[in-house]
């Protein structure tokens, strides 16, 4: 059924040309070697060819040994003897390097000699392999190879950088290498340039995403960010213009924030208040079309409270999904259906007196569906249902 194992890689020859050699190794409890084979090669020249190796959701990559019986999807065979074949590229966890055999390297492929006497000795097999393929490409990797900078030396939008910026980057590293680690990314020495800053000033900005002016300004007035972002939040609802530092910026930010808490109250209020009106207007012909029908209430709502209630009790998404707007605007039309004062079902409607959405309480949206009966006095008020548009003043709607 496959085990897991340990994965150990090292660099040998395949003629002239090196090749990265991924091992593994399954032991028993108590340590003791069970198996051990070779399942992986990485060649120079792109070639990448593997056996025995398969992918487990929950456990990696896992190794069937010769013998060893496979499961159901690999239809309950054994695991037969295998030669290499090409594969696809594996990135399994390495357990253990071997150290690079430098020497003999820079024997039989003098060609490398300045690049491997400048790589740190404690390189692993794959990083080295992935450094001399960029190398073939780019030999002006070998000053950044020489500082250990692997990420920097990998990186194929550094060499797209043009000679100026390319330039800048270098002498910034030069002057801050105490502060770079091996994969240090080019993304971030590009935002220190940018921001005139030091790495770890960049890191402590990464709160607030790597926004450095941002960061500057929070940590001078010595707020939180969250409280920021939510200052932030009710300027975007009152169409602040946060382009202008007045607003993006301000001196003092709680008494910012507590203006634009009471502005955004005074604007829901507002917005309220003009929701109520314009849908008693909408609505003033389509309530006469409300009706009793053996005990069922069916109603078309005008009123936001009773909007508000019908969501809550069916769990239904009327407000949040924005059927009061849809309303608002004519392009829909609830129908309520209760009894005793009680919510039973909501329907939506069309101007043309398609239904669409028609459901009783969703807390079960498996079992949500009004009863029959209620379908069929649903259908009963809809076929007699005056429905038409109403014209408003100042609006190009037609009534239909």
């Amino acid at each position: 059924m496959g085990h897991r194992c340990i994965f150990t890689e090292r660099i040998e020859f395949s003629g002239n040309q090196l090749v990265r050699i991924v091992n593994a190794v399954y032991e028993n409890m108590k340590g003791t070697i069970r198996f051990s084979e070779d399942v992986y090669k990485e060649y120079e020249d792109g070639r990448i060819k593997g056996r025995y190796l398969y992918w487990g959701n929950l456990a990696g990559y896992i190794v069937n040994f010769p013998g060893d019986k496979l499961g159901y999807y690999y239809g309950y065979g054994t695991q037969k003897e295998q030669d290499f074949e090409p594969y696809n590229e594996c990135n399994m966890w390495i357990n253990h390097s071997t150290p690079i055999p430098i020497l003999a390297i820079i024997n039989k492929r003098p060609e490398l000699k300045y690049l491997l006497l400048k790589m740190d000795s404690k390189i692993t097999c794959s990083t080295f392999m992935k450094i001399v393929k960029q190398y073939k490409k780019y030999p002006n990797i070998e000053e950044l190879v020489k500082m250990n900078l692997y990420g920097l030396a990998l990186n194929e939008n550094l060499q797209k950088l043009k000679p100026k910026k390319k330039s800048e980057l270098i002498s910034y590293i030069k002057q801050h290498i105490h502060e770079l680690d091996n994969w240090t990314s080019l993304y971030k020495i590009q935002r220190c340039l940018k921001y005139n800053c030091t790495l770890k000033d960049l890191e402590e900005a990464a709160y607030c995403r790597y926004n450095f002016p941002l960061h500057k300004y929070l940590e001078k007035i010595e707020e939180d960010y969250n409280y920021y972002l939510d200052y932030i939040k009710m300027c975007k609802q009152l169409g602040k213009n946060l382009k202008d530092p007045y607003w993006r910026y301000p001196k003092n930010l709680t008494e910012a924030h507590n203006k634009m808490s009471v502005e955004v109250e005074k604007a829901k209020k507002t917005e309220s208040k003009s929701k109520v009106k314009k849908l008693k207007a909408i609505t003033e012909n389509l309530v006469k079309n409300n009706a009793t029908i053996k005990g069922y209430k069916i109603i078309i709502p005008n009123d936001m409270q009773l909007i508000k209630q019908q969501a809550e009790e069916l769990h239904q998404c009327l407000l949040t999904a924005g059927y009061d707007k849809k309303m608002i605007e004519q392009k829909t039309i609830l129908v309520f259906i209760r009894k005793d004062d009680e919510p039973i079902a909501t329907a939506e409607i069309t101007y043309d007196k398609k239904v669409g959405q028609f459901y009783g309480n969703e807390r079960d949206r498996n079992n949500c569906k009004p009863s029959p009966e209620i379908e069929k006095i649903f259908y009963k008020w809809l076929k007699t249902a005056v429905i038409k548009k109403k014209k408003l003043e100042g609006s190009n709607a037609i009534c239909v």
